[in-house]
């Protein structure tokens, strides 16, 4: 009898995760586009690779995961969400902000580069694989840098468990009220005795 792990796509351990188009009404270099996402899908950015590219950018291809390395795209992914689930329910915020305005500006980006591919094509078809390497390559590069700038943003608003801002350093925000509503601790503890030996007397 086979027996099944159902389990979420977006599971913590995920290396990668990625979506095809292939849309047929173009040629083929420019038709064929994979979104590539390193790391755990809740929390990666989509990043546009045209079938037609001949190189990809470097910290796409680099990667150990034994070795910590700012220059791997993975890396970036991981170190923003392993710290995330230190708060998460704060952090996915700036996560999911950072994320809608990459790849919002990603989608828009792509019907004009398939525009320009696509006239650049008609005239001549060599000349579009250097076209769409060189925007792949840098989009992939800029997508890298930018979460790495979000990775330190939320290693400082949120350190020490705090949430920080210029002027509104260590703000508390404490435990959920759900919590605090089903815990012996409504206001905070008031007294080292064990909860036990405080029912017994």
């Amino acid at each position: 009898m086979l027996s099944e792990w159902k389990r979420p796509i977006s599971i913590f351990r995920c290396g990668f995760s990625y979506v095809c188009q292939a849309r047929g009404w173009l040629p083929d270099p420019i038709g064929g586009l994979v979104w590539f996402g390193p790391d755990e899908p809740m929390s990666t950015v989509y990043v546009p690779f045209y079938v037609g590219v001949t190189r990809i950018a470097a910290p796409y291809y680099t990667v150990d995961t034994t070795a910590f390395s700012q220059d791997s795209a993975w890396w970036a992914f991981n170190f923003e969400a392993n710290w995330a689930g230190l708060k998460t329910s704060y952090m996915i915020k700036d996560i999911q902000q950072k994320q809608d305005e990459i790849e919002l500006a990603q989608i828009n980006m792509i019907k004009e580069m398939d525009e320009k591919a696509l006239a650049l094509y008609k005239k001549d078809p060599e000349k579009v694989a250097p076209l769409l390497t060189k925007y792949c390559e840098t989009q992939a590069n800029q997508v890298v840098q930018a979460w790495w700038k979000l990775a330190w943003h939320l290693v400082a608003k949120y350190d020490d468990g705090y949430v920080n801002a210029p002027g509104k350093m260590a703000q508390e925000v404490g435990y959920p009220k759900e919590w605090y509503n089903t815990s012996e601790w409504p206001n905070g503890p008031k007294t080292y005795e064990k909860p036990n030996a405080k029912r017994a007397k």
